[in-house]
Order: structure tokens, then C-alpha cells, then sequence
């Protein structure tokens, strides 16, 4: 089978395609003919060498990837084949790397995808829509609120833009660029800022009573300090890669909690737990009430998926195809 593999660290040229062995499933695992593969940004720090919270830096080689889906072809001998070859199915956590033709997935990982959604739209539900959830349970969100969203048009941030739109909250999403500000707008934002405007924080941040922040970096130093009194602060990431948000200055009756320091964050450590909230993000989706946007890449251009992530020039959740 074809995979992407990292044998030294480095950048997105790193990613390189080989022809590897096909995967043999073992005890409880099931095997995945994969249709589509998620992509993380926190998978180009690793790509780097760098380890992330409590995700230490990969043994070499490796195969990245923890979330596909696909059809499953192969079992495991302790599993009847005629209860899962065939069935179409999404898989985070996996135990093979999923910028691959084929990964491994053990049986309790796995779900059965809805009719109403495609590949693409289930893989972007196992982690992206799962931690979409998890925010929407911290903000509790209501129709009096006045909702910021940064990294708007990113895979979670249109989910969330989606959403506040819904519970009838008004609606900001900023970005960096026009074409991103489109898909936030599409995703019903009521308005689309650009956060590298001289005046956008002063303009945005005394409007808002709720910011849901995936930047952090220099927006979050120009943000939080134009804050009112009663604001509340949710950060899920770090898209800018810079600063420490401990640091940044917000003004008095400002309340902060970051998604990684949170109680719902039990709900990832927990494989039960997790795997209830990728199946409940499924059901959002299958609903209509999330719609995921996607940038899908060849997997064998895998790298210049990455280079792009980097540079925050992708919309919604990057994924990976598998050609004939």
C-alpha cells in the first residue's frame, strides 16, 4: 500500500510517499480501506520533532494520522467478518498511521458512519467535531450573547460559527483573509472581521460577551485587554503558535478557561467517554446541525497539505484522499 512516511524530522518535505506493507490486523482490531484521513496541526509540530501536552514526540519512523474513515475489509481472528467486513466506519484512535491506504483500528474505536454523511464529513467529526462539543458545553452559549470566534474558518471554528448562529446568538468570526472571511459568512456569521486590521480589537472586543478563542499569539495581546466586564474567555488553541496566555493583560470581571485545563477535557482521557462524544459529534452532523467544511488534498500530497496548515491558508478540516 501506498503511506506517508517521516523518517527524519523536519519540514513538510519530511512527508514522504512509499510503498509499505499492507497492515495485518491482530486481536480485536479491524482493518480500514481508507477513504479519507483527518490531518491536525498539532501533527505538523510532531512532524517537527516536538512533543505536545501529553502527546510525547514520535518514535521514527512513523506514519501520522489518528482518524479515517473507510470501509472495513479485514478482521482480527477473534472477530466474526460477517459482523464488520463491508460496514462503512470512522475510526479515532487508531492503531496504525492513517496517512495510509490501510490502517488498524481496534474494534472499540470504531463507529458505524450515518447514511446522511460522507467520508469526509465523518472523519471531520471524530476529533474536530468532538472538541467543537466539548467548547459548546463550556460557553453555554445563549440567544442574548454576542459570540467572537477566532480562527473562524478553520475546522472547529466554523462548527462553532455554526453553532452560536444557531442557538441565535450574534455572531463575529475574524480571520485573516477575504477568502476566509466568505466561508465564515457561509457558515452564518453575522458579520467577518479581520483580525489584522490596526483598530479590529477595539472596534470587536467591547461588543462581545463571549470569545471563543483557537489563536491565541499576538490577536489574543490585542484582544483581551479591549474586553468588558463579564466577558467570557474560552481558548481551545493556539493557531498563531506564539504567546502565553497566561501573560496576556485582560482586564478585571473577565472570566478565562482554557479547553485543556477544563473538567470536559476527562471526557478525551477517557476512551468511554471520548468515544460517546464522537458519536454524539456524528449524530450533530448527521442532523444538519453541524456542517463540516472541508480542504481535501491527495494523499500523496501529503506534505503540501501540511505546508499549507502551516502557513493558515486552509478553511475548515484538512483531510487526505486515498487515489486509485
Amino acid at each position: 500500500m501506498k503511506a506517508v512516511v517521516l523518517r527524519e524530522f523536519g519540514g513538510p518535505e519530511q512527508l514522504q510517499v512509499q510503498l509499505v506493507e499492507d497492515p495485518t490486523p491482530g486481536p480485536g482490531q479491524v482493518r480500514i480501506a481508507v477513504a479519507a484521513s483527518g490531518v491536525h496541526l498539532l501533527e505538523t509540530w510532531f512532524r517537527r520533532g516536538r512533543a505536545v501536552g501529553p502527546h510525547p514526540v514520535p518514535e521514527l519512523p512513523v506514519t501520522l494520522g489518528d482518524e479515517v474513515a473507510g470501509i472495513v475489509d479485514a478482521v482480527g481472528p477473534d472477530l466474526d467478518p460477517n459482523e464488520w467486513i463491508g460496514h462503512r466506519v470512522a475510526a479515532s484512535p487508531l492503531a496504525s498511521g492513517g496517512y495510509a491506504e490501510f490502517v488498524l483500528a481496534d474494534h472499540t474505536s470504531v463507529h458505524l458512519v450515518p447514511a446522511e454523511l460522507s467520508n469526509e464529513s465523518a472523519v471531520s467529526m471524530l476529533a474536530t467535531g468532538a472538541t467543537a462539543l466539548a467548547i459548546i458545553e463550556l460557553a453555554a452559549i445563549t440567544a442574548s450573547d454576542t459570540v467572537l470566534v477566532t480562527a473562524a474558518a478553520g475546522g472547529i471554528g466554523t462548527l462553532l460559527v455554526q453553532h452560536a448562529h444557531r442557538v441565535g446568538a450574534t455572531v463575529v468570526g475574524a480571520a485573516s483573509t477575504s477568502a476566509k472571511r466568505t466561508v465564515i459568512l457561509r457558515a452564518g456569521a453575522d458579520e467577518a472581521v479581520d483580525y489584522t486590521a490596526e483598530v479590529w480589537a477595539n472596534d470587536v472586543g467591547p461588543r462581545v460577551t463571549v470569545v471563543l478563542d483557537g489563536v491565541a499569539g499576538k490577536v489574543a495581546e490585542e484582544l483581551y485587554p479591549t474586553l468588558r466586564q463579564g466577558t467570557r474567555v474560552i481558548s481551545f488553541g493556539a493557531a498563531a503558535n506564539t504567546g502565553d496566555l497566561t501573560a496576556v493583560a485582560t482586564p478585571s470581571g473577565v472570566t478565562f478557561q482554557s479547553l485543556f485545563d477544563s473538567p470536559v477535557m476527562a471526557l478525551f482521557a477517557d476512551p468511554t467517554g471520548h468515544h460517546r462524544l464522537q458519536a454524539a459529534a456524528l449524530q450533530a452532523a448527521a442532523s444538519g446541525h453541524f456542517q463540516p467544511e472541508t480542504t481535501t488534498y491527495p494523499l500523496v500530497e501529503a506534505a503540501a497539505a501540511h505546508a499549507q496548515l502551516e502557513a493558515r491558508r486552509t478553511t475548515g478540516k484538512v483531510l487526505l484522499i486515498p487515489g486509485p
